[in-house]
């Protein structure tokens, strides 16, 4: 869910045409190893901070073990769990199938 939100975000027409600056402190040896990286990616040290910053901002904000969601998305998921299964032949056919391996 937080990944879909930052991406809608991300891709959005007015966060593609505007820009902010961020600023971030590094040591030369650090600066070395972006570079380097960046160079290895054949993109600009920026680009290639900029694109490692979000995917580490992504992977912490999905990685959240504690989700607070509203009292109605809580009965929904209650009511969602507390349903019968519902068929799926497709899924039934995969399970049932011999895997390649043992082929």
């Amino acid at each position: 869910m937080y990944a879909d939100v930052i991406r809608d975000l991300i891709f959005t027409s007015e966060a593609i045409s505007s820009t902010s600056i961020l600023s971030v402190r590094v040591s030369s040896d650090e600066k070395a190893i972006l570079q380097a990286a960046a160079d290895e990616t054949r993109s600009t040290i920026s680009e290639f901070t900029r694109r490692k910053a979000l995917e580490g901002a992504e992977e912490t904000l999905t990685n959240r073990t504690i989700s607070t969601i509203s009292a109605q998305q809580w009965e929904a998921f209650e009511a969602f769990l507390d349903a019968p299964p519902q068929s799926n032949p497709a899924l039934e056919q995969l399970l049932n199938r011999r895997p390649a391996w043992q082929e």
